[in-house]
């Protein structure tokens, strides 16, 4: 940085650029933290550049750099069976899905998909039909396999 500034949240001096911003006749300077990444500004051109600027929208710090992560954050991250768990609960009534694409939906490396999209947990959120696995909400899946569309 030109200045050297103070992260108004930590005290860090690892704070780097991160644009400019104008208020009528008052440039501000936007940084943020390396080391808890807080957002925050002051003025360009101060000699006071420890100072700082409140921002309108307050930015949230990042988890990762805190290291503070919830359950549902970890789990979303690592635990497949929560992963396919999540996407079939957000399926929906009458819309029908492949298998192919529900799995692409899911991101999950390698071929782990194999394990946890055919476990018998999931049953009532896919039946098949010719050589095609559909995923849909269970009511639907359901109302097809009475109408013998699917198996």
């Amino acid at each position: 940085m030109d200045e050297q500034s103070n992260c108004t949240t930590c005290g860090s001096t690892h704070v780097v650029k991160n644009g400019t911003k104008t208020i009528g006749s008052i440039i501000l300077q936007r940084a943020i933290c390396r080391n808890c990444g807080i957002n925050f500004e002051y003025p360009k051109n101060s000699n006071d550049v420890n100072q700082p600027v409140k921002l309108e929208t307050p930015s949230k710090p990042r988890t990762s750099l805190t290291g503070r992560l919830t359950e549902a954050e970890v789990r979303a991250k690592h635990d497949n069976h929560f992963k396919v768990t999540k996407a079939a609960q957000a399926l929906e009534k009458g819309i029908y899905i492949e298998n192919r694409d529900f799995v692409a939906s899911l991101k999950l490396s390698g071929t782990s998909h194999l394990r946890w999209t055919g476990n018998t947990a999931f049953d009532k959120y896919r039946g098949r039909a010719g050589s095609v696995t559909y995923w849909s909400h269970p009511e639907s899946i359901q109302k097809m396999k009475n109408d013998g569309v699917l198996i």
